[in-house]
């Protein structure tokens, strides 16, 4: 995982080297996605939940082409549990913040434009457990990080050069066994948003 992450900051790095001499500024090629919509886990064992999405692109070129990407992702689910060892809760939500960073490609022109963009990074999960102290019985929160994989096809279709509508279909892959969801958990995922130039 860190090579991956160490491989994708050497590309933006020599990218930018590229870009130096470029009559256009470095800040003008930035953008803010942000997006809302629901995702919902291929496993049985967790419902859908809400998604929020928020990140920072850089583009390469305005109009298409390659795009670095960083993105904040914060959905939950529900878990209902027979089994447990990481918890003694049987019934909870389970909140997701997904790190990542990641390379895509923009294709179109003008108005109408799809990118596809594949990152990997990390998922901090946060989760109830109950502190049986013999004092007191209370709820605390624990949580775990682990390695996610993620992809996403997107439409954008732009209002003005520096503001678009965005749908976006993702999936996520957890490749670590955890009771919540057996051996791996995998969410797909729609939501809606716009896309805005930072200058």
């Amino acid at each position: 995982m860190n090579k991956l992450l160490f491989s994708l900051i050497g590309i933006f790095c020599f990218s930018l080297s590229l870009e130096a001499n470029d009559s256009t500024s470095f800040l003008s090629k930035i953008y803010l996605p942000c997006n809302w919509g629901f995702s919902n886990s291929i496993n049985n064992k967790l419902s859908s939940g809400f998604l929020f999405k928020t990140g920072v692109e850089y583009r390469l070129h305005k109009e298409e082409g390659i795009f670095f990407q960083f993105n904040l992702d914060n959905h939950s689910s529900k878990f209902n549990l027979n089994f447990y060892q990481t918890t003694n809760v049987n019934n909870g939500v389970l909140r997701f913040s997904d790190y990542s960073l990641g390379i895509g490609l923009r294709l179109g022109k003008k108005k109408l434009k799809s990118y596809g963009l594949i990152q990997g990074g990390t998922t901090f999960i946060r989760f109830p457990k109950i502190n049986n102290n013999p004092a007191i019985i209370y709820v605390e929160e624990k949580s775990k990080s682990m390695l996610v994989l993620k992809s996403s096809l997107g439409l954008e279709y732009y209002i003005v050069e520096s503001l678009c509508f965005v749908i976006d279909f993702g999936y996520a892959i957890i490749p670590k066994e955890m009771d919540f969801w057996g051996k791996q958990c995998q969410f797909y995922s729609v939501s809606l948003g716009l896309t805005t130039k930072l200058f």
